[in-house]
């Protein structure tokens, strides 16, 4: 006896290879859509870091003398004072942040760009800092008000060109301005420490 075969069963193979190659191109583009996600998420973190510690940067150049970046000595980096009316006009300099946190003042944000933070290519790291005047800040633990010099220092980064992050931080010192009554018209003491 002949035994006739009508082909079925490789019609069921056919149907499950189909099956399980649609369940494998799924599969792998989940994973390749997931891989790009931590990518990003993992560049925005960077970035977000790397304009946090332009501002560390900048704070701790102040804190080691090597300029005087902001706080009670104006200088011409920073800010003009006329002498005889004591108005201060602030410049808004940039500060491009360089290996082991080299602090190099430049008139634009984008003369920084594509400078390497802390050795590694592709990644900037730029801080700008602007004055905003004698404000008057809380007092100390005898009472009453004192004049502060604020500060806003933002920082930026680029890393590889793909991820930007804007940080910004507020800065004050006391002591160096007088700040009367708090009032918009006060002005810096030239000098103080």
């Amino acid at each position: 006896m002949l035994n006739k075969q009508s082909g079925a069963t490789l019609g069921i193979v056919l149907v499950f290879l189909l099956i399980l190659t649609v369940l494998a191109v799924t599969s792998m583009s989940g994973s390749i859509i997931q891989q790009k996600s931590s990518t990003n998420m993992y560049l925005e973190s960077e970035s977000f870091h790397v304009a946090d510690s332009a501002i560390s940067a900048l704070v701790n150049a102040d804190r080691l003398n090597e300029r005087a970046l902001y706080g009670t000595e104006f200088t011409d980096d920073i800010a003009n004072v006329d002498p005889d009316t004591g108005e201060v006009d602030p410049i808004i300099p940039y500060f491009c942040i360089g290996e082991s946190g080299k602090v190099t003042k430049q008139d634009t944000k984008d003369a920084c760009v594509g400078t390497n933070f802390d050795g590694i290519g592709g990644l900037s790291a730029i801080a700008k800092i602007e004055y905003l005047g004698c404000k008057t800040c809380p007092g100390n633990e005898f009472g009453g008000l004192i004049g502060c010099n604020a500060w806003k220092i933002t920082g930026f980064s680029d890393v590889a060109s793909s991820s930007q992050s804007e940080v910004n931080n507020w800065v004050v010192k006391t002591a160096g301005c007088s700040s009367g009554t708090g009032t918009s018209g006060t002005q810096p003491i030239l000098g103080g420490s």
